[in-house]
């Protein structure tokens, strides 16, 4: 999409770089000794935040017209390619241009002030000239500026400071011991409802550990995670889940009797040691009628 009038036509992409401060004031941002230093805020929080370039339906960003020297009309679309072939493009409804994705969000993040070729076009203005949209593109993509953003944005996520860096394994550490958790009490869950034993002669002989390590086997954090915390597998932790999903149990009958009658039958026999255990049965009849 060009002809030999192009040169004359306005470039937004290649303007005069800016280096005193009376250009200030004769743009619409801000820039200093060539750099841009603010965006729209929508923009900078946008961008901020993001992991990708925002990179939108082709057919939402307006046509541009322009007027050549032969006085015609001519009319130019952004073309869905583009976004193909060149994925560090970042698409602004705020200035109805393209910028960098990567030199924006290092600018934000005040990772480019030892850069002085940076190019306000792709920073923080928008490129919109999409009639040397791809010679423009593939020259940026080249260029020192361009490369030392990507460079400082790679060193700028893997130099975390200590604290972010502290506080990511603690939260790791605590998703596992959640994880882990769930798998004690769904083996629990799981034993109490087929009527088994959780415990053998032996701890290590009991349905419970045996359960737990053959689901090791396919959940890798488990098996790291069981030794060294032993004592969520105690007994009295076993005990303890026992009696929470008893009281859900009895919860989920209370709320199925209502109001309605319903007859306890209790029966009891002692042990070995002469402790006494007994045996409660609740019969009751639901709302259709039903026995239980």
């Amino acid at each position: 999409m060009s002809d030999s009038s192009s040169d004359d036509e306005e470039d937004h992409a290649c303007g005069p770089a800016i280096k005193t401060v009376e250009d200030v004031h004769s743009k619409s941002k801000t820039y200093t000794k060539g750099k841009c230093i603010s965006l729209p805020a929508d923009d900078e929080k946008t961008l901020r935040t993001a992991v990708v370039p925002n990179q939108p339906d082709y057919k939402t960003i307006p046509a541009q017209t322009i007027v050549t020297q032969k006085a015609k009309k001519r009319v130019l679309h952004f073309q869905e390619c583009w976004f193909q072939n060149v994925p560090w493009l970042h698409y602004s409804f705020t200035l109805e241009g393209v910028l960098c994705f990567y030199c924006a969000k290092a600018a934000i993040l005040n990772l480019t002030q030892l850069e002085k070729n940076t190019e306000p076009a792709f920073d923080c203005v928008g490129f919109k000239n999409w009639k040397k949209a791809i010679e423009k593109f593939k020259k940026y993509q080249s260029c020192s500026a361009h490369t030392y953003s990507m460079k400082q944005l790679l060193h700028h996520k893997d130099s975390q400071p200590i604290n972010a860096q502290l506080s990511l394994q603690i939260q790791q550490q605590q998703n596992d011991a959640w994880l882990c958790l769930i798998k004690i009490v769904q083996t629990i869950t799981l034993l109490a409802k087929q009527g088994l034993p959780l415990r053998g002669h032996e701890d290590n002989d009991g349905n419970f550990k045996q359960f737990l390590l053959a689901r090791a086997d396919d959940v890798s954090y488990l098996k790291n995670w069981i030794s060294p915390k032993a004592e969520y597998m105690s007994p009295d932790i076993q005990n303890e889940i026992l009696k929470l999903l008893s009281h859900t149990v009895l919860c989920l009958i209370q709320k199925q009797i209502g109001n309605n009658a319903f007859a306890i039958i209790v029966d009891g026999t002692q042990d070995i040691s002469g402790q006494e255990q007994n045996n409660a049965c609740i019969r009751y009849v639901d709302e259709d009628l039903y026995p239980h």
